[in-house]
């Protein structure tokens, strides 16, 4: 109210629960952790599974529409095209349940993604955001 940063909106996320704000006083004491991706707290952070997405005019999940280089998502295999339908046991019929799926997940963790590719379902273990 009296124009005073109270806080920093460090990270946007795709759902409430992803979202994370650092009070100023942690910003001021803590940046130099928070700039070389240090986590700590909960586990409410969003994770990268480094993918592009499209919606699946079928609603039978979302269309990988971009997999970025050197991720963990494309040492697993997974390709352009594929339909991710389920992470873990969450089934994904649209873009909403896919971050929500990965909402409770952080970087570093095991995931197994279960896609679509042509008629054959195939299922691949992901190591989030193992970008290089």
């Amino acid at each position: 109210m009296d124009g005073r940063v109270v806080g920093i909106h460090s990270r946007i996320g795709h759902s409430e629960r992803t979202n994370i704000h650092v009070p100023i006083g942690e910003y001021h004491t803590n940046w130099n952790l928070m700039a070389r991706g240090r986590q700590w707290g909960g586990r409410l952070i969003n994770p990268q599974l480094d993918v592009r997405l499209a919606p699946d005019l079928e609603d039978r999940g979302v269309v990988v529409s971009g997999v970025l280089r050197r991720s963990g998502a494309a040492r697993a295999g997974i390709k352009l095209g594929d339909i991710i339908t389920r992470i873990d046991d969450q089934p994904v019929y649209d873009e909403k349940a896919f971050y929500e799926a990965l909402a409770l997940k952080v970087p570093g963790d095991l995931i197994q993604v279960t896609i679509l590719r042509g008629e054959e379902e195939l299922q691949l273990k992901v190591k989030l955001g193992a970008s290089e």
